[in-house]
C-alpha cells in the first residue's frame, strides 16, 4: 500500500496527517482496486484459470502493470485457501431466495437519491409530496428488479 501512497505523492500533494482525507484516499483506492482485481481474475478464469492455471499464468493481460504483478496474482488465486473461499462464496450466493437487484448502493442510498430529486421536483411550488416521494422511491427499485 505504502507503493501506491508514493506513486501518488509524485503526482500530488498527499495530507498523509489529515485522518479524513486518507480515510477518502484509501476509500477511492479500495474500491478501484475491487474493480480491477474482478476484472483481472475474470480474464485469469476465461484463459485456464483453476483448470490450467499455467496456461493462465503465460496469458498476461494486457493492461496488467507487469508480468511479476500477474504473478504475485496467479498465485493468490492458486492458493488452495484462495479456492475454499470463493467456493464457499459460491455456495452462499446459490442459498439467496432473493437476488439483490438494488445494485452498489444501498437502500438507504436509494432513498437519499430519490429526497433528493423530489426535493429539487418540489422546490417550485415549495411543498414535499409524500405519496409521489414513497411512489418513486417504489417504482426505482421495482424497475431495478426488473433490470430496467
Amino acid at each position: 500500500m505504502d507503493m501506491m501512497y508514493e506513486k501518488l505523492e509524485t503526482k500530488f500533494n498527499l495530507l498523509r496527517l489529515d485522518r479524513v482525507f486518507m480515510e477518502h484516499v484509501n476509500d477511492k483506492l479500495h474500491r478501484q482496486w475491487k474493480r480491477t482485481c474482478g476484472t483481472l481474475s475474470a480474464y485469469w478464469m476465461e484463459n485456464g484459470g483453476i483448470t490450467n492455471p499455467q496456461q493462465a499464468r503465460s496469458k498476461v493481460k494486457a493492461d496488467c502493470r507487469s508480468k511479476e504483478d500477474w504473478n504475485h496474482l496467479c498465485d493468490y488465486w492458486e492458493l488452495e485457501s484462495t479456492q475454499r473461499y470463493s467456493d464457499q462464496m459460491k455456495v452462499n450466493r446459490g442459498k439467496q431466495v432473493i437476488a439483490s437487484r438494488g445494485g452498489s448502493r444501498s437502500i438507504a442510498n436509494h432513498v437519499f437519491h430519490m429526497e433528493n430529486i423530489i426535493r429539487h421536483k418540489d422546490e417550485a411550488d415549495g411543498k414535499v409530496n409524500f405519496r409521489r416521494y414513497y411512489y418513486n422511491i417504489y417504482h426505482a427499485l421495482q424497475a431495478r428488479r426488473r433490470g430496467n
